[in-house]
This record gives structure tokens, sequence and C-alpha cells, in this order.
């Protein structure tokens, strides 16, 4: 089976989810092909070949312009570009990821007269209002796509009436082992974007009611006033910027005593969908502490969700890690159900032998 992809941007490095999601679709019998505006870090996401990317960047300005004045959309415009390019291929159906790019995707699918499908991942969704761009691609989607619950509960907020498939977003096992049973080096660990939505600040505000430094893995906005708010607090975390290599994450897992998720809900909506990196945290073993905000409790095993911390509450936040430091083996009790948790419900592999039934019942 043959499924051509819309993604507005390839390879950013807060997305791996997608490319390893082709791979594993590849894997599992479907030849994927990418239609994108840009592709970014080729040398981190290989997949797939270059001759199933479909690169069709934003013409000049002036051309944009001139489309403007003849009512042409960009969105019609890249649609037709990428349909052209699919069409000698004989896509099944076409899978746009992200609501930024239904409307494309769904052009793309109603020129080459396939079905659409559309992922919806959690910001897409979340800060999206009735009349958006995202929800005007509601009627031509054949089936949607949720990360979790969460996400399935904003797209019906919205007004979506169709059919809505649960499958969230999954990791490569093989590349995640399990670390042992051991306590890590007493620090605690972020991996994530420097955005006020990911909470950042809040950890930052509980490292003085604990006795641990902190490693910063991410890059975005607010990195230069986290690292104010932390000289300011006098407190020990390293900011260590984004870190391409995966190796260099999987390490600082395999090292850290806690890795936290502080994220919040934000008051436009934002708020997690079906975060990776918890679920790549629990894969290597390394103890987790997170908040109850988004689709976050989805990814942890049910019997852990009483643990999870109310969001912009650094006291509690802090309580949360005091309580897997002071316990070691409890901790690794923790870890290990865990892990198992995320091979039954989150294994790449699984996931898209799921994908490509969905496929099947809508291109037989």
């Amino acid at each position: 089976m043959i499924v051509g992809h819309v993604v507005h941007r390839y390879g950013q490095l807060s997305e791996s989810f997608i490319p390893d999601a082709l791979e594993a679709l590849e894997r599992a019998g479907v030849e994927s092909w990418v239609g994108t505006l840009a592709v970014e870090r080729r040398d981190t996401y290989p997949y797939p070949p270059d001759e199933r990317l479909l690169v069709c960047p934003p013409p000049p300005l002036a051309r944009r312009a001139l489309d403007r004045l003849l009512g042409r959309s960009g969105t019609e415009r890249f649609a037709g570009r990428v349909a052209e390019r699919l069409r000698p291929h004989h896509p099944a159906l076409v899978h746009a990821q992200f609501g930024w790019a239904a409307g494309s995707g769904t052009a793309v699918a109603r020129r080459l007269g396939v079905p659409a499908v559309v992922t919806f991942h959690g910001t897409d969704v979340t800060v999206a209002a009735p009349g958006d761009p995202v929800t005007r691609a509601f009627p031509a989607i054949d089936t949607a796509v949720a990360v979790s619950d969460f996400i399935e509960g904003k797209l019906r907020d919205l007004g979506y009436g169709g059919h809505v498939e649960i499958i969230p977003a999954g990791v490569r096992l093989d590349r995640l082992p399990y670390r042992g049973e051991h306590a890590g080096d007493g620090r605690l660990l972020y991996v994530g974007r420097l955005n006020a939505q990911k909470g950042l600040s809040v950890l930052l505000d509980a490292l003085p009611h604990l006795d641990a430094g902190l490693d910063v893995i991410g890059g975005g906005p607010d990195r230069a006033a986290l690292e104010a708010q932390a000289q300011r607090l006098g407190v020990p975390a390293t900011f260590h910027g984004p870190l391409p290599r995966r190796e260099d994450v999987l390490e600082a897992m395999q090292r850290a005593s806690v890795l936290v998720m502080p994220s919040r809900a934000m008051p436009d909506g934002q708020a997690e969908g079906s975060p990776v990196v918890t679920k790549e945290a629990q894969a290597v073993g390394i103890p987790l502490v997170a908040t109850d905000t988004g689709g976050i409790a989805s990814t942890i095993p049910p019997d852990h969700r009483a643990d999870l911390a109310p969001g912009d509450d650094p006291r509690a936040l802090a309580a949360a890690v005091e309580r897997l430091l002071g316990d070691p083996a409890a901790a690794v009790a923790r870890a290990r159900r865990a892990r198992a948790w995320v091979e039954e419900q989150f294994d790449a592999e699984r996931l898209a032998r799921r994908t490509v039934a969905l496929y099947e019942r809508l291109a037989p």
C-alpha cells in the first residue's frame, strides 16, 4: 500500500514521532511519500528516501502577492503541487499530520479522489476555535485520528462529528533499552521545549525545596528568561540546549534519578496531547514525575495516576519528586511497571499495525 503524507515541516526535532511512525509503517508494509513545505534535520531523520520526499516550498513573495490578488490560496496551491507529484504513484489515501495540515491534506485527497485521514496531536486543536482553518477542514476528513481521549474531547468540543480513532504517538522500544534497577546520579532531568506551557519555570520554583540539581535539555523562546530565573533563585540548574543526537538524550535519561515533566494548561487552551517524553522516560526506566494536565495521564499506568502533581504548583511538584528520591526501592518498582505499560500501549510497531488496519478499512 502507498500512502501520501502531508506534513508542513518534516523532520522537526520536537516531532520525532512522525518519522518514527513512518518507519514503523514501512516495516508494516506501507510505502510512505511525504509532501512538505520544508525538510529539517535530514541527518537525524533519514527516512523516507529522498525520492519520496516531495518538497514544495512556498513561492517568492511577489508570486504570493499576485496569488492573493487573484484569489488563489496558499493551501490550494501547495495541495495542487503535492497532488501532481503524488498522482503517478497512485496512493491509496492521504494522511495529514497535525490539524495545521488538515486543509492541505484534504485538498490533496480531493484532487486524487482518495480518502483523507488527519491526525490531531495537541496544540493544533487545543488552541483552535470554530471557524478556524483547522475546523473548516472537518467536513472533508474521512477519519480523524486523536492521540488521546483528551484530544478527542477537544475535537468534539470544536464540532467535529465524524469518526475518531484513538492512536497515540508511539516510541521505538528497540532504541530505548531499559536501564535496569539503579538509583541514578541524584540529579533531576527535564527534556522539552523551553516555553510557558511546558512549565519549566514551575520546576525551577520547586528546586529550592529539593536537595538536587537539575539538567535541562531543550531549546525555545523562553531560554534566556528561564536561565535568569534559575540564577535569581540560586538553584543548581544546568542548561544544555537542544541535543539533536538521540543517543545524547538517552544517555542523560540513563544517568539521572528522576525525569520531571511539569507541563501546565495555558489560558488559551494549550495543553499536552500525548507527550512522547513521558513514554520514552518510562521505557528507559527513569522514575517519572509529571503533572495531571492535558493528556499526560493517558501516558501513565492507571495505578500511578493518583500520584500526578497538579499543574502550576511548585510545592506539590517538589513533594512528588521528594517521594521518589526518598524511596529508591519504590521508585525502581514504579519504573519497572511503567516500562511494561509502555510496551503494552505505545510500542511503535503495534501502533503501526493498528494504523494499517485503519488504512485498509478506508481503502481496501
